[in-house]
């Protein structure tokens, strides 16, 4: 990340933009009006843990202490006070963080909206965020091809998703049947950006290089650009974007993801106006960009907000579920041949069916427990309160505070037993127990496991994510051997409310001598 660089060199170029003389007094009116704004009474009655110094003006220092220490400050907190919410400075404003005995209550409270969160925290009225703008339209257009068209046409695409994952891996991993590095995160971001781009955007485009390069840029880059901006005081960020890498890289990225699908959008309509002419049916294509066309009749869209909306919503969280469980069982060989027999004893003869992912128990268990352990934030369903509301216990959540449930309850020692422990065969057992069998699967959410949200806070791309890393593990499974490279212990990486695998983990593969090709 080039924060501190960026930072130290913006001011000078802001003079190129800025008339030096009349600098003075736009800084001198903005402190004025952070230091009225600072001095303006809350309605929380919930106990701030950063609060800013008598003599500071900016959240400058609390945002990048926020950043480093969030993890550090939540848990010394809810281990004191496990049932009490509390607020917090950050990057997104003033967060009020509750229990998790909070989240039924959450779920469905339509006064905290995801997309108030999303179109400040992520700049929608600034270019280079065209998708998260996109996302935030009022018909939500995006959210409802994902719940509708992409989660309805599952059983379709497993087999060209194992297709493309197939031979992404192959190709990364290679034939080598001798130990070798292969560096995890950037292989396994390949892997999700082609499955994905496949499913998504058909052969066509999923092999164009130039796509999967901006894609895969874009899915991770978006996310640091937006965070940098936030460093920024709001009311000077149109101004700071422009010079910002991340931003700049951002912009770039949307217009070469114009260059490469709208020309094939304007042949399809072309094609459509013109068997329509003639009184002919135009061809269905089963994929993002006909999905997009249908639902809005190719009107009141932004279609390249739209696919890069999809896009890094599903490579980003994808790619790290995906890693995070290649490392358990890393560190956890016991169980690779159990689950090289599941494959076998699900694909059989017959390769894929409908139902074959579901069948993966225990696969869905490991997976569902390498979440628990990690899930993608410490802090998860994250909304804006758009009103001042007030929950069960009398706790008052401001308007304007970002509102978040601990994830805490998913390594409560009352709801699992060993909950440090990694225990492959938890969910697997639990999908015995009378009335647990849906709560035990990694796709459905409860209030033990929210680590893809719930209730209407729930991520609508779960299915197909869970399907997506589903395809990908079990073709490493069934074809390469892997280990983490002697001495090497993957730490998470903690970065605000965020959760990341080991990004530095290198994982030693080769070759099975007999591998079963699926």
């Amino acid at each position: 990340m080039a924060i501190e660089i960026a930072s130290s060199n913006v001011w000078a170029q802001l003079e190129a933009v800025v008339p030096f003389k009349t600098l003075p007094y736009l800084v001198t009116a903005f402190l004025f009006l952070i230091l009225a704004y600072s001095r303006q009474n809350s309605k929380s009655n919930v106990h701030l843990l950063n609060p800013r110094g008598a003599f500071e003006l900016t959240n400058n220092r609390l945002k990048k202490d926020f950043d480093v220490n969030c993890k550090d400050m939540l848990t010394k907190w809810f281990a004191v006070n496990p049932d009490k919410a509390v607020r917090l400075n950050c990057d997104t404003g003033t967060a009020t963080v509750l229990p998790p005995r909070f989240a039924p209550e959450v779920r469905n409270e339509e006064r905290f909206d995801l997309f108030e969160f999303l179109r400040d925290a992520y700049h929608i009225n600034l270019p280079g965020f065209d998708g998260f703008k996109e996302v935030c339209q009022p018909a939500h257009v995006v959210h409802q091809v994902i719940q509708t068209d992409l989660t309805k046409s599952l059983p379709n695409i497993t087999q060209p998703a194992s297709e493309e994952a197939s031979a992404a891996i192959d190709e990364l991993f290679t034939d080598g049947e001798d130990f070798h590095p292969v560096p995890l995160a950037e292989s396994m971001l390949q892997v999700v950006t082609r499955t994905t781009s496949c499913v998504f955007l058909g052969k066509e485009i999923c092999r164009n290089e130039e796509w999967i390069k901006t894609a895969k840029s874009h899915a991770s880059g978006v996310f640091t650009a937006a965070y940098e901006l936030r460093l920024w005081p709001a009311v000077i960020r149109p101004l700071v974007h422009w010079i910002l890498p991340k931003c700049r890289e951002a912009r770039a990225q949307v217009q070469k993801a114009h260059d490469i699908i709208m020309p094939i959008i304007l042949d399809r309509r072309a094609e459509k106006a013109r068997l329509e002419a003639q009184g002919r049916a135009a061809p269905a294509y089963n994929d993002s960009l006909d999905w997009f066309e249908r639902t809005t009749k190719g009107k009141g869209y932004d279609p390249i907000g739209a696919q890069l909306a999809l896009s890094f919503s599903s490579i980003y969280t994808t790619t790290d579920l995906l890693c995070q469980v290649l490392i358990n069982l890393a560190q956890h060989p016991e169980v690779v041949e159990p689950l090289r027999d599941e494959v076998r004893a699900v694909l059989g003869q017959d390769g894929w069916k409908k139902d074959s992912l579901s069948n993966m128990k225990l696969l869905d268990s490991v997976m569902k427990e390498t979440q628990r352990l990690k899930p993608i934030e410490s802090a998860l369903m994250r909304s804006l309160a758009v009103t001042d509301v007030k929950m069960s216990d009398g706790t008052i959540v401001p308007k304007g505070d970002v509102v978040a449930v601990s994830a805490h309850r998913m390594w409560d020692p009352e709801v699992y037993s060993e909950p440090d422990k990694f225990d492959p065969y938890r969910f697997y057992r639990m999908r015995q127990e009378p009335g647990k069998e849906a709560a035990a699967q990694l796709a459905n959410t409860s209030a033990d496991q929210y680590g893809f949200g719930l209730g209407r806070r729930a991520c609508p791309g779960r299915f197909f994510a869970t399907n997506s890393a589903k395809i990908a593990i079990m073709h490493v499974l069934m074809k390469y051997d892997w280990k983490l490279q002697d001495g090497f212990v993957p730490k998470p990486v903690f970065r605000a409310f965020g959760i990341r695998f080991d990004p530095s983990t290198v994982l030693e593969v080769k070759r099975r001598k007999e591998p079963y090709l699926i």
